[in-house]
């Protein structure tokens, strides 16, 4: 399980920094914060939380499929992946859920963050 674990925090900041370096580099480059910037690094930090949560699903049911392959040797890898992906998937949408806002103002408040850091602290000029 610690493996499942580095690869979602691996994901998630690979996620993060691609889907947010538009914004952030452009709030950047701009010296100054406008609200189409900081929604657009909202709905980056909602991209990039999914995409990583989806990441884990698949880390997840990968490990779940070997267990049990190692458990029971005759069964299919593909019926154990997708039993495995299909239980994980239904629990883990509430997860995505609860997880949607608190990702959204966490990639506004980084990208308005970065936009005020560079106007006001001279190492980012």
């Amino acid at each position: 399980m610690p493996l499942v674990n580095v690869a979602f925090v691996l994901l998630g900041g690979f996620f993060f920094a691609l889907f947010l370096r538009h914004p952030i580099s452009g709030s950047m480059v701009d010296h100054k914060t406008s609200l189409s910037r900081v929604l657009t690094g909202g709905l980056g930090g909602m991209l990039a939380t999914l995409a990583a949560l989806q990441g884990r699903y698949i880390v997840l049911a990968s490990f779940l499929t070997y267990i049990t392959k190692v458990g029971v040797p005759e069964g299919s890898l593909r019926t154990g992946f997708l039993l495995a992906i299909m239980e994980i998937e239904t629990y883990g949408l509430i997860e995505m859920l609860y997880a949607m806002v608190p990702a959204f103002v966490c990639g506004g408040l980084t990208t308005a963050g970065v936009a005020y850091l560079s106007t006001h602290i001279r190492f980012f000029r």
